[in-house]
């Protein structure tokens, strides 16, 4: 199955209507002064967004053969570095930013950039020198928990 901008652009918008059911239904157990607004831009996004499937469906079905266009050229590519993203969110979650970074960089600068151990080290301690300065000492973060506590 070749995935084509009329196909893409149907699974967005099905995707964008989920969320903005979530965000009404979810909307709907704030407090009363606070669940005017989301209330109101869910409703309209759903509104908003269903016009569109409507109208999505009507001129692909109009066109005989739909769009053939590929979505991206490299779609595989692309799918790979959005997978690089969101592990590193996902390790952000587990472990910490910190831990994270540091396996994130070692991982990716070895598998994808192809890097020499010693770069990849030299690399590491850059970017954890600049959040220690930077992050703790001079802006004083506090790094959010994490599932760990780490």
């Amino acid at each position: 199955m070749e995935l084509t901008r009329s196909k893409i652009n149907f699974i967005f918008l099905g995707l964008l209507i989920v969320v903005f059911v979530y965000t009404f239904i979810d909307a709907l157990h704030f407090a009363e002064a606070a669940r005017f607004f989301p209330l109101y831009v869910s409703a309209s996004g759903i509104v908003l967004i269903s016009l569109e499937l409507i109208i999505t469906f009507f001129k692909t079905k109009k066109q005989s053969h739909g769009d053939p266009t590929l979505f991206h050229p490299h779609l595989k590519l692309a799918l790979r570095y959005i997978a690089w993203v969101g592990s590193f969110l996902l390790l952000i979650f587990i472990m910490g930013f910190k831990l994270a970074a540091v396996l994130f960089l070692l991982a990716f600068l070895k598998m994808e950039s192809g890097f020499s151990w010693i770069k990849t080290v030299i690399a590491i301690a850059c970017v954890m020198l600049f959040f220690i300065i930077v992050g703790d000492w001079y802006l004083n973060l506090n790094w959010p928990k994490n599932l760990l506590n780490l």
